[in-house]
């Protein structure tokens, strides 16, 4: 009792000199004409204070702890150290900041100092965004499964963890990896061609590390953990870089991360590669081929539909076109193009960087989705004046994109003019050819085949004989496909050429489904008819098919 009376009362004597301790820097502070600070109890930016090594900050007793803009403020505790003062604003010049000093306490220094423990080693002497993971290899040798990266993850270290993490990414094909903390601990789980796969579970101890270690990495503030945040960095495997975009969600469980991966070395596709065929190819083919016109890409988050427009300017570059590109984010680097991205907080939007991209005299427009009216205002008279305008916007089928437009406030007589080809379009996942068997045909199977085909256009329906059908194709699951008897996606479309009687139809403000049967009556192939042919021709199953086309 004694004992911990005692240590009651240095607590309050330390608090008491320490008091004393700041009223006095705080005269020095104005006798200086200097700005003060009390680092205890200041939202320090952890990320700040790293861009000052610890030993630096000992060597001249100065604390990194705000930064807005360029300008980075430091706390000292002897402001006529000269020499110090030079060190610190040689490191800020470096990284193209100005300094301005605020007097601070031994104590509060001290204090500083001890907030290095809460940034890894590392981290501590980052000077980029950039993460080189040349050990990844290792980790490659030992996982050849989702099981394999399961285990890995049980059993390695912490310091190994997040390499591990990524490792397997790159190694399971995942487009996305989550961190979802839970009750008692934080799920592990990467979306491989399009479905979530849970691979193991962390130990909520160790959740932090790993949040403020990739929170770094991301330039997101480390000390901000109840709003959600936006960032991205690099990896670097075995000569390929993937640029990884970082999201940030507080939950009552602690903050969600879900990380996506973009493989800058993924080359683009082709138009038959995507799943395009028959008369849906050539119909696309034609339109792009025009020097004018709009080309609509359609369908919700994950269709794929940036992934088609990158086909489209794959096929469209060459030396004699200029092709400029606005985009949010800009997922691959195309060369020969010139490629922008919106910025929001610069006022940079789609609408602002499509009216600039205008004057800048096009052959091709890319703008990454149409979300506003006055995007699609002037998207739309791009389209009318010369320009070949590709574009995405979200909606269900090709025939919802036109009253889509008009809600959006598009004069329909413009839009008649303006509109060449909309495409929508599905992902499904193609069927694994390394455990690929021909099952027995059902009959709930065939009469669902049947309900579809009797729908599709003539030429198509006249070259499909049903009772020929005896099985379908479908994976048994391997090593290859991690079980699931799927590898890869491939693309469902329905291709709505804009005729001389759609420009009718939509002059007088044509309805959905007004304009959906008469491209049906045209010809079209809806999405659901295109996944039953591509069942029919082995590459998918009927289940991905219904999984991807129920209403």
């Amino acid at each position: 009792m004694v004992d911990k009376q005692y240590q009651s009362f240095l607590d309050v004597l330390k608090t008491i000199n320490r008091g004393a301790e700041e009223r006095e820097t705080q005269i020095k502070a104005l006798a200086s004409e200097m700005s003060y600070v009390n680092l205890f109890g200041y939202p320090v930016d952890l990320q700040v204070l790293a861009l000052i090594s610890r030993e630096l900050a000992e060597e001249t007793r100065a604390i990194a702890f705000f930064k807005t803009g360029d300008e980075l403020r430091v706390g000292i505790v002897n402001p006529n150290n000269l020499a110090a003062k030079d060190k610190i604003e040689k490191i800020a010049r470096e990284k193209k900041l100005k300094v301005v000093f605020s007097l601070i306490s031994g104590s509060s220094f001290l204090y500083g100092l001890e907030l290095y423990r809460k940034i890894r080693t590392e981290l501590s002497v980052a000077e980029d965004i950039e993460v080189k993971v040349e050990d990844i290899s290792r980790f490659q040798k030992k996982i050849k499964t989702l099981q394999d990266i399961s285990k890995s993850l049980e059993t390695t270290s912490t310091t190994d963890l997040i390499n591990t993490v990524f490792a397997g990414a790159i190694i399971g094909r995942a487009s996305d990896i989550h961190l979802e903390p839970v009750e008692k601990e934080v799920k592990v789980r990467y979306r491989i061609d399009g479905v979530l796969d849970d691979i193991t579970e962390l130990d909520k101890e160790i959740y932090p590390t790993v949040l403020s270690r990739i929170k770094f990495l991301a330039k997101m503030k480390l000390n901000v953990t109840d709003v959600p945040q936006d960032g991205k960095f690099s990896v670097r495997s075995l000569g390929r870089r993937f640029d990884i975009r970082v999201s940030s969600l507080p939950t009552p469980s602690g903050e969600s991360l879900v990380m996506r991966l973009l493989d800058q070395q993924q080359r683009v596709l082709s138009l038959e590669e995507l799943g395009l065929m028959g008369k849906a190819l050539d119909e696309v083919e034609k339109a792009i081929k025009k020097t004018n016109g709009m080309v609509l890409s359609c369908g919700p988050t994950g269709s794929g539909k940036t992934t088609t427009l990158y086909a489209f300017l794959g096929k469209l570059n060459i030396e004699e076109r200029k092709i400029i590109t606005i985009e949010d984010p800009i997922e691959y680097k195309l060369p020969g193009i010139s490629q922008s991205q919106v910025d929001p907080k610069g006022d940079y939007t789609f609408a602002n960087g499509l009216r600039s991209i205008v004057r800048q005299d096009p052959d091709i427009i890319m703008v990454g989705e149409i979300r506003d009216q006055e995007t699609a205002d002037i998207a739309v008279n791009a389209a009318l004046t010369g320009h070949l305008m590709l574009s995405t916007l979200h909606t269900n089928d090709a025939s919802g994109a036109i009253p889509r437009l008009i809600d959006m406030g598009i004069q329909p007589f413009l839009l008649a003019s303006g509109l060449s080809v909309i495409i929508a379009q599905r992902l499904v996942r193609r069927v694994c050819e390394e455990c690929v068997e021909e099952l027995p045909i059902t009959n709930g199977q065939l009469d669902k085949i049947k309900s579809v085909v009797e729908k599709t256009p003539e030429e198509i329906k006249k070259e499909i004989d049903l009772s020929k059908i005896k099985t379908l194709r479908k994976g048994k699951g391997c090593q290859e496909c991690n079980g699931t008897g799927y590898k890869g996606r491939i693309g469902l479309f329905e291709v709505l050429v804009v005729t001389k009687e759609m420009k009718k139809i939509i002059h007088e403000g044509g309805s959905g489904d007004v304009v959906k049967g008469l491209a049906l009556k045209e010809g079209m192939v809806t999405v659901e008819q295109d996944g039953i042919l591509k069942v029919l021709d082995g590459v998918t199953t009927l289940e991905e098919v219904e999984r991807m086309t129920a209403e």
